[in-house]
């Protein structure tokens, strides 16, 4: 036996499609309330394990590493040095890795992290980590090769597309 309200249908939502969808859509709710504080609370360990990863892995360091490279092309493309300088006053790791976390929370589940961390605290993570930043740095160093080669290919097809146009195009009769 359910409630009723004097006057009103013993089951209002037989047969009004609108009203099975606001009780669907109360049920749902209902146990959405419910899940939310569980995946919060999983969040937050989720998050915990992230920056234990984070802090293993050097992560804020090697960001500062590439921000570092970029800087320094940067300067050697002619941007005022006062803008770099400021740039660099800036930016702060703390900055970047509050970005990063919750990428790694919707990414990753707790078993993957736990297994994670246990690798990047064993001889060959540390061995890994330990090449990461001359890793970083090599290949950013070819990273700026590989685009400046792409540039010139690109600017050189460009040139040559342009060259084939004016030479195909019909030229003025003369008067």
């Amino acid at each position: 036996m359910g409630l009723s309200m004097p006057g009103a249908e013993p089951n209002p939502s037989k047969g009004n499609p609108l009203m099975k969808q606001l009780y669907t859509f109360l049920a749902l709710s209902c146990f959405l309330l419910i899940a939310a504080p569980a995946s919060a609370q999983d969040d937050a360990q989720k998050e915990k394990l992230v920056r234990e990863m984070m802090e293993l892995t050097g992560a804020a360091d090697i960001g500062m590493q590439v921000l570092d490279g970029m800087l320094a092309q940067l300067e050697s493309s002619g941007v005022p040095p006062q803008f770099v300088d400021k740039f660099r006053e800036l930016a702060k790791p703390e900055d970047l890795v509050e970005l990063i976390v919750p990428l790694y929370v919707r990414t990753y589940n707790k078993k993957t992290l736990r297994a994670a961390i246990t690798f990047y605290k064993t001889p060959a993570g540390k061995a890994l980590l330990a090449g990461t930043p001359l890793i970083t740095q090599e290949s950013m160093i070819l990273g700026q090769k590989w685009g400046a080669e792409l540039a010139a290919k690109v600017q050189a097809s460009v040139e040559a597309e342009k060259s084939t146009q004016k030479s195909t195009e019909p030229q003025p009769a003369a008067p």
